[in-house]
Formats: C-alpha cells, structure tokens, sequence
C-alpha cells in the first residue's frame, strides 16, 4: 500500500454508511476501483484549491499570504468549499 493509498476498511466503511442495505458487500476488485476513484477525486479537488488560491492570493487576518516561497500553498476548508460544486459536476 501507498502512502496516499486510502485504507480498505476506510473504503469499506464509507460504502456501508451509504448504501440502504446494510447487507450490501462490495468484492475486493471493486473496493479497489472505488479506492482509485476516491484518490482521484481528493486530488483533483486539492489540485484545484491551490491553482484557485494562487490566482486569488490575498493575506489573510494576520496579513501574512497563504501562498509562500516556492509555490507552497495553504489551503484552508473554505477553499474547498468553493471547488465542491463544479468538482462534484464534473465527476
């Protein structure tokens, strides 16, 4: 497993809170498929929530910038916020 790999039982978990029968199982073929999507979606929507943050770079409270030297960004969950919807269209 690597280490941006998302835990079997994690998967597991998110089916079986999501689906009406509680019986449902999902085989291991399919739990990985589903884990590929998942890391796919999570980067996708990080990915867009730094390109958003650099375009859109303003200091914060403190006035100091969440983008520093060398590209870094910190995002914070309003960022995220603001990607959710077109990133959830476009899955």
């Amino acid at each position: 497993m690597s280490d941006t790999e998302i835990p079997p039982e994690l998967l597991q978990r998110l089916v079986q809170e999501f689906v009406e029968d509680k019986d449902t199982r999902i085989s291991q073929p399919a739990l990985e498929v589903l884990g590929k999507y998942f890391e796919t979606f999570i980067r996708e929507a990080v990915w867009r929530a730094a390109a958003i943050r650099k375009e859109t770079d303003k200091p914060d409270v403190e006035g100091s910038k969440r983008v520093v030297g060398g590209g870094t960004v910190f995002l914070e969950v309003e960022d995220l916020e603001k990607v959710a919807p077109q990133l959830l269209l476009d899955f």
